[in-house]
């Protein structure tokens, strides 16, 4: 049985990426347009994974999360959004994504290599 997701974004582009992408692992894949769209399909079709957007219209990612988490619905939740980070508003931690190789590339570099430890030399002979 393939697992089946839930895509909650009110961007149509993404929407469409989304989808395209997970067909092409095998998913089944349901779209919702915003929160209150997600919110009935959730009450309706049983999900093994839920992608959604923070911020949304009328009912957002929060909230359709929210939801989720009191009726005790069995699913990975994937929350994402165009902002380079959120402050908490009921979401689990959250780790930032980027974008790019290059930014990608640079955070690895950045987690090997704190700021100012390269700047820790060991003195020789003093």
């Amino acid at each position: 049985m393939r697992p089946r997701i839930l895509i909650a974004d009110d961007e149509p582009t993404i929407r469409k990426l989304l989808k395209l992408e997970f067909e092409r692992a095998a998913f089944l894949v349901d779209l919702a347009n915003d929160g209150n769209m997600a919110l009935t399909l959730l009450q309706n079709v049983r999900y093994d994974a839920a992608v959604l957007d923070i911020s949304m219209p009328v009912c957002d990612g929060l909230q359709v999360l929210r939801a989720i988490r009191q009726q005790g619905l069995p699913m990975i939740v994937v929350m994402m959004t165009a902002y380079g980070s959120i402050d908490g508003g009921g979401a689990p931690p959250c780790r930032s994504c980027p974008r790019s190789r290059n930014a990608r590339g640079r955070r690895r570099r950045e987690e090997r290599h704190p700021r100012g430890a390269h700047d820790q030399r060991p003195e020789h002979g003093r």
